[in-house]
């Protein structure tokens, strides 16, 4: 097949591999046989595709569709929606959390979909941008999501319904430059390149830092 640069993705159990015609395929990733194969985004993705325990999800220019992860058919209907996305998002099975440009007019720069009825919930306003793919970590129904701005500040919110009030925060940590570079979990780790020159790695849980390493590139 003709590869689409960039877009292959491992995530999970699955290589996600997309094809020029925007076709995606999910491949095993210890036996590399192919699971399912999707066609129905109808256009190349706005930024990478992300999983939710039950979904790949994707954002098309106006649209965001759910994929069931394990047998590769359109699920719930596409999501309709008005945002302007700043980065990659992250979703529980019935919420997807989106980053957004704030702007001058104080609009909410962390905003919410309810995957199951395509209406907006709660969101939240940072004091900067949100410029660097969010993270979730935890084990549903315990997860929480991890975002960052160009102002340097570091939140953890309990990964909260969309059709529920907004969350406070689990922690706020700070660097002491903006971040804008994605954020990685790998199990109790966050892990968080600022801009003052350190790689942090953060405690999950707590939002303590447990070690800061200096690096010479962005």
């Amino acid at each position: 097949v003709r590869i689409r640069p960039g877009s292959v993705h491992l995530d999970g159990e699955y290589l996600f591999v997309e094809e020029q015609d925007n076709r995606w395929n999910a491949i095993g990733r210890d036996d590399l046989h192919l699971g399912w194969s999707y066609a129905g985004f109808g256009g190349p993705l706005r930024g990478a595709p992300t999983l939710s325990s039950i979904s790949f999800l994707g954002m098309t220019e106006t649209l965001l569709h759910q994929v069931n992860l394990e047998y590769g058919h359109n699920e719930g209907g596409n999501v309709h929606f008005d945002l302007a996305p700043s980065a990659g998002f992250v979703a529980t099975a019935g919420t997807a959390y989106v980053p957004c440009w704030g702007g001058a007019s104080g609009e909410r720069t962390l905003r919410t979909l309810n995957l199951v009825t395509g209406l907006e919930g709660w969101g939240w306003r940072t004091p900067g941008d949100i410029r660097g793919s969010l993270a979730i970590g935890g084990v549903p129904p315990r997860q929480s999501v991890y975002f960052a701005t160009d102002g340097g500040e570091v939140y953890a919110l309990p990964a909260a319904a969309a059709d529920g009030p907004a969350p406070d925060p689990l922690w706020v940590q700070k660097t002491h430059d903006g971040v804008t570079a994605d954020l990685v979990v790998s199990g109790e780790n966050l892990f968080v390149a600022s801009e003052d020159g350190f790689l942090y790695c953060m405690d999950r849980i707590t939002g303590g830092v447990r070690w800061a390493a200096p690096h010479q590139t962005p």
